[in-house]
């Protein structure tokens, strides 16, 4: 039997836990390597030059630092020796700096773990992973992270965020632009962040502080996992819920509601006329506060 509940003053709920990851990354879970090598280079770069990183297997970091090169520090694992022949570190060097992980060979057993720092004010405007964690901070310029079964966590850029993941959780914190996250089995967190212009996952949970919405529509969606939103004061948008066997609250004050139906909510923030806010969960609770 499905139960929907509309909770307009009720007791506030804190979503305390935050699922990171239920897959872990390759380099970061496998066990004591039979072989490892390592490769370290530094790269002196002009203003404007940009840097992408392409890698298979491993761990991303991206970090500042005072120093008018790009250093480049990996960390090659393998079961056996043989195969870190097989896989090379390739640094083009150019109008921009392209970092990528080759594998001479197909189905290797061997991961990579890259730690980059880049000069003050150098972007890293793509991320490219696979069975890997990816860690920003610090950075300016928008960026793209793509990986899967690997956390990603942003921290402090100034510039708009895309991340694409599966099986491990996103956080992105103290974003100047807009941010917009993608994955699955985890969850979700944007806290401190410019806007928000989407967040769908699947069996995780979904908390946001959304002050502006630059889009026709914005996408919150989950399933068997709470939402919880902190929505400014200064938006204006059209609300659309939809939840099941779970409750609906509604804490922000200046949310007027229109329609409340079986497990459905349709409701106005500001002007009318604004961004349709659409949120969809199952299983559990959706939870609006003001910020």
């Amino acid at each position: 039997m499905k139960i929907a509940h509309f909770i307009v003053q009720g007791v506030r709920i804190v979503v305390s836990k935050l699922v990171i990851c239920s897959v872990m990354a390759i380099g970061m879970a496998a066990p004591a390597h039979a072989a490892s090598d390592t490769f370290h280079q530094l790269y002196t770069v002009s203003p404007g030059t940009s840097v992408t990183v392409h890698n298979r297997n491993g761990d991303v970091s991206v970090h500042p630092w005072n120093q008018p090169k790009v250093e480049v520090y990996a960390e090659k694992h393998a079961e056996r020796a043989e195969d870190l022949q097989h896989v090379s570190i390739e640094v083009a060097v150019g109008e921009s700096i392209e970092i990528e992980t080759v594998h001479l060979v197909e189905n290797l057993q061997v991961s990579v773990n890259y730690r980059i720092q880049v000069p003050i004010g150098v972007a890293v405007p793509k991320v490219r992973s696979s069975n890997g964690n990816v860690e920003m901070a610090d950075l300016q310029g928008n960026v793209e992270v793509k990986t899967s079964n690997g956390q990603v966590v942003m921290n402090r850029i100034a510039g708009n965020v895309q991340v694409d993941s599966s099986n491990c959780g996103i956080i992105m914190q103290d974003v100047e632009g807009t941010v917009f996250g993608d994955t699955s089995n985890a969850d979700i967190q944007f806290r401190n962040v410019g806007g928000v212009l989407g967040a769908e996952t699947s069996n995780g949970s979904i908390l946001a502080e959304i002050s502006t919405m630059p889009a026709e529509e914005v996408k919150i969606k989950t399933s068997n996992g709470p939402i919880s939103l902190y929505l400014s004061d200064e938006l204006n948008a059209r609300i659309e819920m939809k939840t099941s066997n779970g409750t609906i609250a509604i804490r922000h004050p200046g949310i007027v509601p229109q329609t409340a139906a079986g497990n459905t909510f349709q409701g106005v923030l500001g002007n009318s006329g604004g961004t349709l806010l659409s949120v969809k969960t199952s299983n559990s609770a959706i939870i609006l506060e003001r910020l």
